[in-house]
């Protein structure tokens, strides 16, 4: 990603830590992130608001009024840019309160703490994902990248391109742009960690800037579909549907009794799942390995009624080469009955019972 500075990006960071704090929290399913955003170092003022931005319209998608906010949901592979602003109410901005939808561009003057001086880029990252931001300082003839455990400050590694590739475990990681100018730069520059940042020096508008959290989690490649082809009917009058499972690391089950058998890959399974006639039922399917990794599968029989006793297919028959007269006068006969399409071993003729095979 790049971050390019615009004209509510250009305020001072007046301390060496960033002035939002953001923390990582995985998606039970296993597909999104959600952070946490909180303003760490900015005061002054009575109104304050976090402010989420879509860098590819730049118009504002949420607003939460306060020093922190929740931003859920980012899709692994999105991103978000998350801004704050501290003002005073006597004498603030244009176009404030900020709404969703406005172009926060359009929020000018009045007398302002914290107006939008920087934004942080909120990244969702699968556990292959690689961790890159470069940003456009405004001064300086120096920059320096650091990668950033956002818990403790301390540096994880730092180089000169921003790009820090796929190495990292999952977990949530700031990256921090440091510009100065090298005819005057800090005495301490950060090794370990941030706290070590004498943040003396020429400053330019870029000092120490955070460019982006990342927070890298285990994908689900888990895929769960219900199968094409019609229910069938059991013993009991329920519906039997199919479900097929491709991506399990583990073994594959649901929350509603579904019974599930491998099949032909590595990694899929076929699942038959019991469904009241007359119902819907979502199904959420789970590997056993990776317990986040669900999928969720909609079974809608509302509209269908299953009968549990096949079709009658029984056939009875007299066989006319058996027609014979008995011997006391001719008044009876001897036949013979063809019975089949029995299903049973109970077949029975005028109530005496004869047998069945089918």
């Amino acid at each position: 990603m790049k971050i390019k500075r615009n004209k509510f990006m250009n305020g001072l960071m007046q301390t060496f830590l960033c002035f939002m704090l953001v923390f990582g929290i995985q998606s039970v399913q296993a597909q999104t992130c959600d952070f946490t955003v909180s303003n760490g170092g900015a005061t002054g003022g009575d109104t304050e608001y976090i402010i989420v931005v879509d860098p590819a319209t730049g118009l504002i998608t949420d607003v939460t009024a306060g020093s922190s906010a929740v931003v859920n949901g980012i899709a692994t592979g999105g991103l978000v840019q998350a801004h704050h602003i501290i003002y005073d109410s006597a004498n603030p901005p244009a176009n404030v309160p900020p709404a969703i939808g406005d172009d926060p561009t359009a929020i000018t003057g009045g007398c302002v703490n914290d107006f939008l001086a920087a934004a942080i880029v909120l990244e969702c990252l699968c556990s292959d994902g690689e961790i890159s931001g470069t940003y456009t300082a405004g001064g300086g003839d120096m920059q320096v990248y650091y990668l950033v455990d956002p818990a403790t400050g301390v540096i994880l590694d730092n180089n000169a391109d921003g790009n820090f590739g796929t190495d990292e475990a999952n977990g949530d990681y700031f990256v921090y742009s440091l510009s100065y100018d090298s005819a005057n730069p800090p005495s301490v520059l950060p090794s370990a960690n941030l706290s070590e940042f004498s943040a003396d020096g020429c400053f330019n508008p870029d000092f120490l800037s955070n460019v982006c959290c990342a927070q890298k989690i285990a994908c689900c490649a888990l895929m769960a579909d219900l199968d094409a082809s019609a229910p069938t009917c059991d013993a009991n009058g329920d519906l039997l549907y199919t479900v097929n499972v491709s991506g399990a690391v583990g073994t594959v089950s649901d929350d509603a009794g579904g019974t599930y058998v491998a099949g032909a890959g590595t990694g899929e399974f076929i699942g038959t799942v019991a469904v009241t006639p007359g119902s819907m039922l979502t199904v959420v399917v789970s590997d056993d390995v990776d317990a986040l990794c669900t999928q969720s599968v909609m079974i809608d029989a509302s509209g269908i009624i299953c009968d549990p006793d096949p079709a009658c297919s029984l056939m009875a028959s007299i066989d006319p080469s058996s027609v014979a007269c008995v011997a006391d006068g001719g008044t009876d006969l001897n036949v013979d009955v063809i019975i089949s399409g029995a299903n049973g071993s109970n077949v029975t003729i005028n109530g005496t019972a004869v047998g069945g095979d089918g």
